[in-house]
């Protein structure tokens, strides 16, 4: 077995990294201790992490931990520092109690980064969004896009967001209101085509409750179908002709939630 005990100068640097917040501590806090010398201290960091006492999650940034195993509270938490963004996709539907789906893996929505990390029994993916990188609160100290923003992310990444069915369920679940309707509609008008419309009014057409908000929402989608699209991809399904859409998904699995 590998030898974990702290020296003295690790043991002041641990103790006062667990006092950071959310227990994560950067280089240039460290460093700011003023408790060695530069290469010395790079040095001590690089053997704490090798102990098992620091989780280093990203270049100059250290989770406190314990050895054998990581010792990680908050994956949603601890995912943000790993890719500077928020929680996105199934993992935001998740943390809105918008599905009672635990997520595989953390979903990160980043400006620019992709990749994927894994610490443990834990995955973290980061998906660039670039432009479309907006539209995040705090809740409970986790970083995560708002509700009409999550529901967006996942009708233009379906496969992230649990599939259509899935997505549909959170639609529900989520019964969002005319602010929560307008929010959504601004990163529409903003990046979207008809067809983002014309696939979304469609899945609305199908709810089986409706309230006022989400028929607004439906009139306005309905003025947007321009040109016959698919539902998912490409393949054969039902032709649904107010919407000029081909079906390829099914009612009854988009509805399969309900029944």
């Amino acid at each position: 077995m590998p030898n974990t005990t702290l020296s003295p100068l690790e043991q002041k640097i641990y103790f006062a990294a667990k006092n950071a917040r959310d227990g994560v501590v950067s280089l240039e806090m460290v460093r700011s201790w003023n408790l060695t010398d530069e290469k010395s201290l790079l040095v001590i960091l690089s053997r704490m992490a090798k102990k098992g006492w620091l989780l280093r999650l990203r270049k100059g940034i250290y989770l406190v931990s314990e050895p054998p195993a990581p010792a990680i509270r908050d994956i949603f938490v601890v995912s943000t520092y790993c890719f500077p963004g928020y929680n996105a996709f199934s993992s935001a539907l998740y943390l809105h109690g918008l599905t009672d789906m635990v997520p595989f893996e953390v979903l990160v929505a980043t400006r620019h980064e992709s990749g994927v990390k894994t610490f443990g029994q834990y995955t973290v993916r980061a998906v660039a969004l670039k432009d479309r990188f907006m539209g995040s609160m705090l809740q409970q100290g986790r970083v995560v896009s708002t509700a009409p923003k999550t529901i967006y992310d996942c009708l233009t990444h379906p496969e992230l967001g649990g599939g259509h069915t899935q997505i549909m369920k959170a639609i529900h679940e989520a019964n969002m209101d005319e602010s929560g309707w307008k929010e959504l509609f601004y990163y529409a008008e903003k990046f979207e085509s008809h067809a983002f419309y014309q696939r979304l009014g469609y899945l609305l057409s199908l709810l089986p409750k409706k309230s006022r908000a989400t028929k607004g929402a439906i009139r306005l989608c309905a003025q947007k179908a321009k040109s016959n699209i698919y539902l998912s991809g490409r393949g054969k399904g039902a032709y649904i002709p107010e919407w000029k859409l081909i079906d390829n998904v099914g009612k009854e699995a988009l509805l399969s939630w309900w029944y």
